[in-house]
């Protein structure tokens, strides 16, 4: 469908807005999307308000008579009424909101099935992040948390570093991703989307920083051993981990508003949403059995004095010679694979969903 806005009345103006909307909704989300046609001496370009290239934009600030953009109908069967919805700029105090077309009967455009790159670019950007956060970095911590007894020799360590090496470069690549999408932009201008990408860059250099502590890591003798245990798994736990659940939230609930199947994407944010809270339920839980049953952690009463705690061993991991029931029992184990395979199990039900929406 060619648009094209002719305004009567005034000789020229500088700016326009433009966007489809059901007839009898005129708040209701914008409908189908805009293609700027070539050549257009306007210099009209699209943004994505709710959908992908719903709204059209006047982009240069000269003064012009008229614009054309393309509007393309959404992929419905029925048929629907629509009204398209412009707002006017002819100078910068002078303008008109929210003015509006005759009713246009749309029949629907029943769609091949195509691919957008744009939303395919957000679709793989979600996909990283949920595997990198959602999966790989949980399963480092814990890894760190359960598997030292497990794996006495070391094990645990290696298998650590290469989980978490793996999530950084998909929480990296997948911030290339967005970068791409959003031509170069960091920030954007809407109050839903600026503090998901503010969030997101704060775990994100979270856990780009605890590799460099883990490098420059004092010796496990040390009395600053316990200050960079709880440094790095603080950083690690509060200012990555949990950071990147609330981003992932605000994330899935901005692809909402522009999947096509905005339901969908309901039932990943219901699970991801529950996800959380059962693994920090878990791991709660289990460190309440492991204190009040095996005593594996230090207690104030251990020690006379605030300069002890630096110099007990105890401090700088469980002391599993005093609790061999704590090595033998395969709980530890068995806490971490449910959690890990509740992860992956959820992790792939939000890519799918995703990928669908």
């Amino acid at each position: 469908v060619q648009v094209i806005i002719l305004v009567q009345g005034i000789a020229s103006f500088r700016g326009v807005m433009i966007q489809a909307r059901a007839a009898n909704d005129p708040n209701g989300l914008p409908l189908g999307s805009f293609t700027i046609p070539a050549g257009s001496p306007a210099k009209m370009t699209t943004q994505s308000c709710a959908r992908a290239d719903d709204t059209a934009n006047h982009m240069n600030p000269d003064d012009v008579t008229s614009v054309t953009v393309q509007w393309n109908p959404p992929a419905v069967d029925e048929a629907t009424d629509i009204k398209f919805y412009y707002t006017i700029v002819q100078v910068r105090d002078t303008y008109w909101v929210m003015q509006s077309t005759d009713t246009v009967h749309c029949t629907g455009c029943p769609q091949e099935e195509t691919v957008d790159v744009d939303t395919a670019l957000i679709k793989a950007h979600g996909s990283l992040m949920t595997v990198a956060w959602g999966v790989l970095v949980p399963i480092g911590i814990l890894l760190a948390l359960f598997y030292k007894v497990v794996w006495p020799e070391g094990e645990w360590f290696y298998a650590h570093i290469v989980v978490m090496s793996t999530a950084l470069g998909l929480v990296l690549l997948g911030i290339v991703l967005i970068v791409v999408h959003a031509e170069g932009r960091w920030l954007d201008t809407t109050s839903v989307n600026t503090p998901h990408q503010v969030l997101g860059i704060i775990a994100t250099v979270a856990i780009g920083v605890n590799p460099f502590l883990a490098i420059i890591r004092c010796d496990p003798q040390s009395p600053w051993r316990p200050v960079y245990n709880w440094a790095h798994g603080s950083i690690g736990l509060f200012a990555a981990q949990c950071v990147a659940f609330a981003a992932m939230l605000l994330g899935l609930n901005i692809f909402r508003e522009l999947a096509s199947h905005p339901d969908r994407v309901h039932y990943a944010i219901y699970t991801t949403s529950a996800t959380v809270g059962l693994v920090l339920m878990l791991i709660a839980l289990y460190n309440i059995y492991n204190i009040s049953f095996h005593k594996a952690y230090p207690r104030a009463s251990d020690f006379s004095s605030p300069s002890q705690m630096f110099n007990n061993p105890r401090s700088e991991e469980i002391d599993d010679d005093d609790f061999e029931s704590s090595r033998d029992s395969p709980l530890r184990a068995g806490v971490g694979i449910v959690i890990i395979v509740v992860l992956v199990v959820v992790a792939i039900a939000s890519i799918v969903l995703m990928s669908v929406a």
